[in-house]
């Protein structure tokens, strides 16, 4: 790493990094080498920390080629331990890369060309929610009508296109919360070119061949000459736990916490007309001066109030950029019935959206059609051929080749999603 004998360089995350593997500094932990290519968390702040005699400066870069700073430290000096802390102002965007590098700095009498610095250093910034549950949600439902091929799906670790990263996913599904009694695995599923989740269709089971006439134990293996039976059958009623993790250039990225699921009619699932979870947020570019981003602003009743101009937008709401995705969970399931079924409550102005409907948090989706809202616009599920749904898809119908300003209240301003008709029994879903 260049002159790297003058300082000992540690990168550190004020929240956890992780990640495994040799690329990925353990924080706290010492090991903290080799620094090039690590993984941090998104929407985490980092803190880079340099352990030597001197005094430091350090440069954050936008690009590899380091023409571009995004920040530059004042002059650090070291404490009484040796170390060196510094943690940028700049908001760093996730799934994509950055770039950094330290100087000494130089005494008076000698000149800049002289100082020791180190090489160009490279860190990625995950997605937000990197290896975490989209499908089903941690303590959601499957719906029983979609066990013929049944999946479990994760939100992405990494889709930047920078170096050609390689990206597979491992998953395991258990009959319970220990993790003790494994049902069925995935190994290796690679990441597929879908930007938001990467999926594994569960197997189903494959009836073992009839036993032989030989079919004792092979000598010295303790395998019988019968195969197991292999895949598993999801039953209704019945409560799943799950867990991924992401194997990254080789690396082990680590398990994700285990997660639940319980199989159901979803017409059984008592719950409020309004949008209870929100399941994903999608935006398709950087856009950091969007004031409202809390999602949860979008769930429960319409309350949105107190807009003033593009600066003092109000509260209630959140705006999801321009052709950014909003993806919901409705409490009780909406049914198809006479006129429209689910109302969407906008604030601030008009945007075209399209509004999808599906079964699970990952579709299949359907298109309900195109609306211009003021304070809301109204879909119908017939529309899609739906007799009922329970995940709905909100997506921003401004298209960036139009306009790619990045402003205050850009998207779609959600306030709240309301189911207009609900299910009233269980055979209206089936299953």
């Amino acid at each position: 790493m260049g002159k790297s004998a003058v300082a000992f360089i540690m990168v550190f995350l004020l929240v956890s990094c992780g990640g495994g593997g040799s690329s990925a500094p353990a924080p706290g932990a010492g090991n903290v080498s080799p620094y090039d290519g690590a993984y941090l968390d998104g929407g985490s702040a980092v803190e880079f920390s340099l352990s030597g005699s001197e005094a430091y400066r350090i440069i954050l870069y936008n690009d590899s080629a380091a023409t571009e700073a995004l920040e530059e430290s004042p002059v650090l000096y070291v404490d009484e331990a040796g170390n060196v802390k510094w943690t940028p102002e700049t908001k760093l965007s996730d799934n994509r890369p950055y770039w950094w590098r330290w100087f000494v700095i130089a005494p008076d009498d000698i000149p800049r060309q002289e100082m020791l610095d180190s090489d160009l250093l490279l860190f990625r910034v995950k997605k937000k929610s990197a290896v975490s549950a989209i499908s089903p949600r941690d303590g959601g439902s499957m719906d029983v009508n979609l066990l013929s091929s049944p999946r479990l799906a994760v939100f992405n670790f990494y889709t930047h296109d920078d170096a050609g990263v390689s990206i597979e996913y491992d998953f395991e599904l258990y009959s319970d919360p220990e993790g003790t009694n494994l049902l069925e695995s995935g190994q290796a599923i690679a990441q597929t070119g879908d930007e938001i989740y990467t999926a594994w269709t569960i197997p189903a089971p494959v009836p073992a061949p009839e036993a032989t006439l030989d079919d004792t134990p092979v000598e010295g293996t303790g395998d019988s000459a019968t195969a197991e039976p292999s895949g598993v059958t999801l039953v209704k009623d019945v409560t799943y736990y799950w867990r991924a993790r992401a194997i990254v250039d080789g690396d082990d990225m680590g398990w994700m916490s285990m997660n639940s699921f319980t199989v159901k009619n979803v017409c059984d699932i008592q719950g409020s007309t309004t949008a209870e979870h929100v399941t994903e947020w999608t935006q398709v570019r950087e856009c950091n001066n969007i004031i409202r981003t809390d999602t949860s602003n979008a769930l429960g009743w319409p309350d949105a109030y107190g807009h003033v101009d593009q600066a003092n937008p109000g509260w209630g709401f959140v705006s999801i950029d321009l052709s950014g995705i909003l993806g919901v969970e409705i409490g009780r399931t909406v049914a198809n019935w006479y006129g429209a079924d689910i109302r969407i409550y906008e604030w601030i102005s008009t945007e075209p959206i399209e509004l999808f409907a599906g079964l699970s948090e990952i579709g299949p989706w359907r298109s309900l059609g195109i609306r211009w809202c003021g304070i809301f616009c109204d879909w119908d599920l017939g529309a899609a051929g739906m007799s009922y749904a329970r995940f709905f898809r909100i997506k921003d119908r401004w298209s960036l080749d139009q306009t790619n300003a990045c402003y205050e209240t850009a998207g779609a301003d959600i306030d709240a999603v309301i189911g207009l008709h609900s299910v009233a029994n269980s055979n209206q879903c089936g299953g």
